[in-house]
């Protein structure tokens, strides 16, 4: 039996043309060439392995994603043209005459193909021949440059100047080497790939990567070329000197776009599918679905912290590869301290240590609020107070790593006197049980914050730095606390006992926003929800990971962590080697074949914040919210900066500059309340309308268009009229006995989420014409499926529009407010757009889980 790591080496010693070609990302972590990276060389025969053994829906987890991704495929692309998988068509016979073509910067234009006394050559006009009557350069195709498919408006050049760069051409060739040539083969044929591979993600990030990276000192936009795909599949060549052609790789912002670029007649090769949003994918599942039907394989790539979700996937058969410690073999990393090698090794040689600190204090304190966590609903607005308030002192009390400051601690023992007289005052509404057992946890938070009392956790830590000497240390600590005197505190002690360690502080979210942390050890102040220390731990930030735990805590990292095992331990693994490397004989006892451990499902920590989060809306009714009670529907809480919160329907789109704020980028995004992250920057519309609807509204107005949403709307009321009278499932009967071929998941989509402007597919109209039997919307089809192909042209320049003012705005009141951390913005940053009026920046502090809220009360902003 071969054991894997054996089989890994022996992988990776076959000859391979990609194996000595150097990459260079120059907005990378190095700013350095690193080799080309193994762990994509053995992803590459992987997936050929599959597709070999009939395996073509693939889902691959990598241990990092935004690199990874695009690096695995572009060498895809080049590997399949390298070896003839992809299909190369360098045929000058089937130029045009009178055709442009390129050759290195000149511009020639293309006459004939001719055989001469037993040669075949190929004859071509430059500006000089051009002007001559009946004079063209003829030349043997074999020692002929290659000519690119072009469709520039330049002139063409003289004939001194093709004829200096043909023989450039012809020396630069005579002197490569094996890989200059690899690179010298893609640009030769970069206009005659008859295949494209697309990859869908996104698009800005991707772009900016390629724009950036480097082969062999060579642009990757100068040796392959690239597309990039609308929503309504129209492919645009991005290369720089107007080239032509099937764009080896494709760019596309969601499978719509894919599904739409097919029917253009699109030869896809391969579509690689960045699925690290699982919300994202499953708003697409129904074009999944049509795209798995076509002859082409699907790849869906994802990073560990984003694949505990890859249901969807497994129910639709695919295989899913995990690359994580038992799978990576040293071999498989490079000692480049590049971000993909860096966490590629990270997650190889993983080690998380849990430090347990006794206090009997807080597992005393936090039992008795957690027992009350339902009869609590039924008191006062003051009891609501009182018990969010002891809450976050015992939320402080589990996660400082510091020795209060004087005046916090100050300022704490006075809100606990304050709420033993607010209890004092409560005494006569509540149960005695309740009023003691607060009146309890008041007593013993005195005790504990105390000012001769330093937290266990402080002394914990203190002991394991003097232990270990540490060299860098990244402290991630919660996301309200002071990040200067965290910094301060420890340095101060690590130069009190001698350490030459480097301290670094991230609040959580700037850590779990973080791509790269150059630290030898990250150590967690306390367990935090589930979605948090899913980030944390398998962002492969750091090899070694301390958490420090109270007793009390242990109860919310034990569930955590046995369900994020059960998906971790699948034997997905076992699956595919048994499938595609069986004659390799590989040891399969490497691998992990846990059966998945029974877990009690009551997450209490979860539980616990979604307890706050509904106190904090009843305590907004009570102190003069929405007083009328109206339909109660189910929304997704998000609190940001400055006091304020909103609930948002599932189908509402938010404005995001994120990228903006964080990253200097120019576009704006549309995102899904459940597609948010803690730390996103959202734009608010002051008036609480749609911005880009009403921007959009604009742009049809100053084009005569005015009533265009209302035609495009048609059949939309249509619909909305027959379910008046029919259930939803009566209606998809009708439509399926009409001939319409949609998933019920789609139909529901276009009755409920507000954002479909209209079917992608004319014929959808005609189907819901005969189902509801509307002569109208029969004979206005046309009309209506135009209407809306104008109404999403205005929503696409709005967006556009919209970027910019943001853009400018946000640089400019960024500038007024001088040197910021962003991660530390804490107040709405208000201005006045054009055309617009008052906007607000915010930026997201929590997101809660999906409650029940008063209709009233949705996607609109609210104060505590």
């Amino acid at each position: 039996m071969l054991n894997w790591t054996s089989f890994v080496r022996s992988q990776l010693n076959e000859s391979n043309f990609l194996s000595n070609l150097k990459i260079t990302i120059p907005c990378g972590a190095s700013n350095e060439s690193f080799n080309f990276p193994p762990i994509i060389r053995l992803s590459i025969d992987l997936m050929n392995h599959l597709f070999n053994a009939d395996e073509s829906h693939i889902g691959l987890v990598l241990p990092e994603k935004t690199q990874t991704m695009l690096l695995l495929a572009i060498f895809k692309v080049i590997s399949d043209i390298m070896s003839g998988e992809a299909e190369r068509t360098y045929d000058p016979s089937m130029f045009k005459k009178g055709q442009k073509l390129k050759c290195g910067n000149c511009v020639v234009e293309f006459d004939r193909v001719d055989e001469w006394e037993g040669n075949t050559l190929i004859y071509i006009r430059t500006a000089d021949t051009k002007r001559a009557t009946n004079c063209i350069i003829g030349m043997p195709m074999d020692i002929a440059p290659f000519f690119q498919l072009t469709d520039t408006k330049r002139p063409l050049s003289n004939d001194v100047v093709f004829s200096k760069m043909k023989v450039e051409l012809q020396k630069k060739k005579a002197a490569m080497s094996d890989t200059q040539k690899l690179i010298s083969t893609l640009i030769d044929y970069k206009t005659h790939i008859n295949n494209t591979v697309f990859y869908v993600g996104p698009t800005g990030k991707a772009r900016d990567l390629l724009w950036d990276m480097r082969i062999d000192n060579t642009e990757v936009k100068d040796s392959l070329l690239i597309g990039h795909s609308d929503v309504e599949g129209n492919v645009e060549i991005i290369n720089k000197g107007q080239l032509s052609g099937n764009p080896e790789i494709v760019l596309a912002p969601d499978l719509y776009a894919v599904s739409e670029a097919i029917k253009r007649d699109i030869d896809v090769k391969l579509l690689l599918v960045d699925v690290s949003n699982p919300n994202t994918l499953d708003s697409q599942l129904d074009v999944l679905d049509e795209l798995r039907k076509k002859m082409f394989p699907i790849v869906c790539l994802t990073d560990t912290v984003n694949s505990f979700n890859l249901d969807v996937l497994e129910q639709r058969d695919f295989a899913i590869w995990r690359w994580d410690n038992e799978s990576i073999s040293s071999d498989l990393y490079e000692t480049s301290n590049e971000v993909i090698n860096y966490k590629t090794e990270n997650c190889a040689e993983q080690k998380i240590e849990y430090l347990k600190c006794k206090s009997e204090e807080v597992t005393t304190t936090l039992s008795i609020l957690y027992k009350h966590r339902r009869m609590i609903d039924d008191t006062t607005s003051n009891m609501l107070g009182i018990y969010e308030n002891l809450f976050s002192l015992g939320f402080i009390a589990l996660r400082s790593v510091v020795e209060l400051r004087e005046e916090e601690r100050s300022k704490i023992l006075e809100s606990l006197v304050l709420n033993r007289i607010k209890l004092q005052m409560e005494k006569r509404f509540i149960s005695a049980e309740m009023y003691n057992d607060f009146d309890k946890v008041i007593l013993i938070f005195q005790a504990f914050f105390d000012k001769n009392l330093i937290f266990p956790k402080v002394l914990a830590l203190k002991e394991k730095l003097l232990l270990q000497r540490y060299k860098t240390v990244c402290i991630v600590i919660t996301d309200g606390a002071d990040k200067e005197y965290y910094l301060s505190y420890w340095n101060e002690y690590c130069a009190r006992i001698s350490s030459l360690g480097r301290i670094v502080v991230m609040r959580k979210t700037e850590y779990c926003n973080h791509q790269y942390v150059n630290c030898e050890v990250t150590i967690v102040c306390g367990w935090f929800n589930n979605s948090s220390m899913k980030q944390i731990l398998y962002s492969y930030n750091t090899k070694k990971y301390l958490v420090l735990l109270y007793d009390y805590e242990q109860r919310w990292k034990d569930p955590h962590v046995k369900s994020w095992n059960n998906i971790l331990r699948k034997r997905s693994k076992w699956k595919i080697i048994e499938k595609v490397l069986l004659h390799k004989q590989i040891d399969l006892s490497e691998f992990s074949a846990d059966e998945p451990t029974q877990i009690d499902q009551t997450d209490e920590l979860a539980e616990v914040e979604l307890v706050l989060r509904e106190n904090r809306y009843r305590k907004y009714m009570s102190n003069g919210g929405n007083k009328v009670i109206g339909e109660v529907v189910e929304a997704l809480p998000v609190n940001y900066v400055g006091g304020t919160f909103a609930f948002y329907k599932t189908s509402h789109k938010l404005v995001s500059v994120t990228d903006i704020v964080l990253e200097g980028k120019n576009d704006i995004k549309m995102v899904l309340p459940v597609e948010l992250k803690i730390g996103d920057f959202i734009v608010i519309r002051e008036a609480q309308q749609d911005l880009i609807r009403d921007l959009a509204d604009t742009i049809l107005r100053n084009s005569g268009k005015a009533d265009a949403r209302k035609l495009a709307k048609k059949w939309l009321d249509v619909l909305n009229m027959e379910n008046v009278f029919s259930s939803f499932e009566e209606i998809y009967r009708k439509l399926k006995d009409a001939g319409c071929t949609k998933n019920q998941f789609t139909i529901r989509q276009w009755m409920k989420n507000e954002d479909i402007i209209a079917p992608q597919d004319k014929n959808d109209l005609k189907y819901i014409a005969k189902a509801t039997e509307d002569a109208v919307l029969f004979e206005k089809m046309d009309e209506v499926y135009e209407a809306g192909k104008e109404v999403k042209r205005a929503h696409i320049q709005a967006g556009k529009t919209l970027s910019g003012l943001l853009k400018r705005q946000i640089a400019d009141r960024l500038q007024e407010l001088g040197e910021i951390d962003p991660y530390n913005i804490w107040e709405p940053i208000t201005m006045q757009l054009d055309e617009i009026g008052t906007v607000k920046v915010l930026k997201v502090i929590d997101i809660g889980t999906v409650m029940l809220v008063d209709s009233a009360t949705i996607n609109r902003l609210l104060d505590e």
